[in-house]
């Protein structure tokens, strides 16, 4: 185990949940590395966006951390902006609330100490992808545009089968990034297929012929209308870890909602900002920086007697 990178000391909320959930089923976990921004959030019990909100969270300002009803204050670039709002709108229409923002006097000293806004001539402002904005926050935490109108951040819409959701606005969640099992419990079968993508420049050969095998299809039933794309084995252990982190004192529900990356049949594939972080069985917790020490690490796992499930898309 030398050779691994070790982080024994990652600051990271409810840590101690992934090391207990990997140890209880003897698998590493991994996480991709959560937004530092939405960590205060949590510990202020803030729920996390769950599998039916798509939108991505804000960067910076007060809105950090949260998911916007605006483009504007999203960490999306503005040639994006209209899928950030097909995105809010499709969560609107399964009963997402967009709701006035109100942060805490604690949240604004962190947001200052970090720079992430700025207090001039009894306003405030902070940089986004798009351009600068400006802001008014009152004694009570409220927070208001330049036009003195509420900032709106979204609450989650309720999960397939219920009527009712938390009322509070939502943060980003924690993303598994692979759960990792041992060679005796590596016989999982998800419910849809993960089809390969072509490259871009390669894409008109592939026009030429049948494409049939780049479909999304159904192999074992359909995927969870609340988690997506999951085995029977994920969700135990999800459900274990969720059950876990609230031992540890999370009171926002659930963190984790759906299944690993490896598993999304829309994935992108490995990305150099995924950073992720693995919770190993013995305690260890291991962080990847490069897909280089991706490929090592998984090398040293399978000779642990682990076996990675690989992903066509990485």
């Amino acid at each position: 185990m030398t050779e691994l990178l070790i982080n024994q000391h990652i600051e990271l909320a409810y840590k101690h949940s992934f090391l207990i959930t990997a140890k209880k089923y003897q698998v590493i976990i991994g996480l991709r590395e959560p937004n530092s921004l939405g960590q205060t959030l949590l510990k202020e019990g803030y729920p996390c966006k769950s599998f039916h909100m798509k939108a991505k969270s804000s960067p910076t300002g007060p809105t950090a951390g949260f998911i916007t009803e605006k483009a504007c204050y999203s960490k999306v670039p503005p040639n994006d902006y209209p899928k950030h709002d097909i995105n809010i709108l499709s969560a609107k229409a399964k009963g997402a609330k967009a709701i006035d923002l109100v942060i805490s006097e604690s949240r604004l000293r962190e947001l200052l100490i970090e720079n992430l806004i700025h207090l001039g001539n009894e306003k405030y402002s902070a940089y986004y992808p798009g351009g600068e904005e400006k802001f008014f926050i009152n004694k009570k935490g409220a927070v208001f545009d330049d036009n003195r109108n509420p900032v709106k951040v979204m609450t989650n819409p309720p999960q397939y089968g219920e009527q009712t959701t938390d009322s509070r606005p939502i943060t980003a969640d924690y993303d598994l990034f692979a759960i990792i099992p041992r060679e005796n419990q590596s016989y999982n079968q998800l419910p849809l297929n993960i089809p390969p993508r072509p490259i871009k420049e390669n894409y008109d050969i592939f026009k030429k012929h049948n494409l049939d095998f780049l479909k999304l299809k159904s192999v074992f039933g359909e995927g969870d209308k609340n988690m997506g794309n999951i085995h029977f084995f994920a969700k135990t252990i999800i459900k274990s870890l969720n059950n876990c982190v609230r031992d540890e004192g999370y009171k926002g529900g659930n963190l984790v909602w759906h299944g690993d990356e490896t598993s999304n049949p829309f994935s992108p594939g490995f990305d150099i900002n995924d950073h992720p972080i693995f919770f190993h069985p013995n305690g260890m917790i291991l962080r990847v920086k490069e897909k280089s020490d991706l490929n090592k690490y998984y090398s040293i796992f399978k000779s642990q007697g682990f076996a990675p499930e690989y992903s066509s898309r990485f």
